[in-house]
Order: structure tokens, then sequence, then C-alpha cells
């Protein structure tokens, strides 16, 4: 089943099996997403449960790539949260954890940045952030990306480095030094309610 059927679907009929495999493809990739920006394993389910239910409400009015929107909801819902709530627990887990993450407010820098990440990720271009959260995301390779657009590898090729540029350039522009922070992205670095961001992404963003 497609995403695009299962969102028309699940829009028509209700159709619990059409919605399940949205959640099924998807659940990971929108609770890490929360999870990044959070910091906090509950709110994140709780952020990632809320992405759904905008899903349920607005699936008859998605056109673009399902990937891309829930993307950009989960993360629109986290920042919501975090403003809400304020940074309280984001600093109580790096000060609670410093062997697990090294000083307090280097923590805090390393979160920030991943948090830029999706934040700047979810403003860009629908196009450009569909292809950046369908190839390292939800993890789908170039090859099968290039048959579902009907191009060729090269040309999809083409299309994924210009999209991950116009990533770098706006991190650049809004002031996270991508290169210098690539560390922090990867695993191995962050706390264990931190969810990194995929090490091939990461890597493109030196």
């Amino acid at each position: 089943m497609t995403d695009l059927l299962a969102l028309e679907r699940y829009a028509s009929t209700q159709d619990p099996e059409a919605f399940a495999h949205l959640v099924q493809r998807y659940g990971q990739m929108v609770y890490a997403t929360c999870l990044r920006t959070l910091n906090h394993t509950t709110d994140a389910e709780d952020a990632a449960q809320d992405t759904f239910v905008q899903l349920a409400k607005s699936a008859s009015g998605i056109r673009s790539n399902a990937a891309a929107w829930l993307h950009r909801t989960a993360t629109n819902v986290s920042i919501n949260r975090m403003r809400t709530a304020g940074r309280r627990r984001a600093r109580e887990v790096a000060v609670a954890t410093p062997d697990r993450v090294g000083d307090a407010t280097q923590a805090l820098e390393w979160a920030e940045i991943r948090e830029a990440v999706d934040e700047v990720l979810a403003g860009m271009p629908d196009a450009d952030r569909a292809l950046i959260v369908q190839r390292y995301l939800v993890g789908r390779t170039q090859v099968d990306l290039a048959a579902e657009h009907d191009v060729s590898a090269s040309m999809m090729s083409r299309k994924v480095n210009a999209a991950v540029e116009e990533l770098r350039a706006r991190l650049r522009k809004r002031g996270v030094l991508a290169g210098a922070g690539v560390a922090t992205l990867v695993p191995g670095l962050s706390a264990e309610a931190a969810v990194p961001m995929p090490a091939e992404l990461a890597a493109r963003l030196v």
C-alpha cells in the first residue's frame, strides 16, 4: 500500500489498516524527531501521539509527501510543547547525567544543535524536505527514491545533494556551525533520552 492510498482510504473510510500502515512506517521517525527536541521520553511519546492525531484529522488534505508532513508536524508539536514547559527538563537531564553527556552546559548545546536541524528542516521547501526526510530519517535508498520519482539514480543523487546543501546553508545562516557540531549528532554522545541525528546525515553537514 502506498502512502497516498493509505491517506485516501483512511480519509474516506476511516480504515484502521490504512492508518496502521502509516504509523508502522513512520512511527519511529516521528518519535525520534520529538525526542531530539524534547529530550524526555514521556513528553516525546505524547508529542508523537499528538502528531498522529493531527494526521488523522488532516488525512484528507495531505497531498504532499506523508513523511515530510509528519516530520514538520512532529517538529512543530514538539517545539510548542517545549516552549510551554520551558527548558527545565533539558537542564535536569544535563545536570543529572554528567557522566553520560559531559559538562551540563555542553550537553544543552548538543540538544540545541539537534533541535536546530529539525526546526530548520521543517521550514524548507516541501520537495527538499521530503527528500532529506525519506533518504536520511526514514532510511530509504537513492535507488528506491529514483524509481518512485521516475528519474535516474544520478539525477536523484543530484537532487538529494542539492537538498542537503540547502539545509547546510540554512543552518549556517541561522548561526549553527554544523561542521563543528557534527560529533554531537552521531550515536555515542547523547543522553539516554536523546536520539541523535542519523550519522549519515550528520556527516553530510560537515
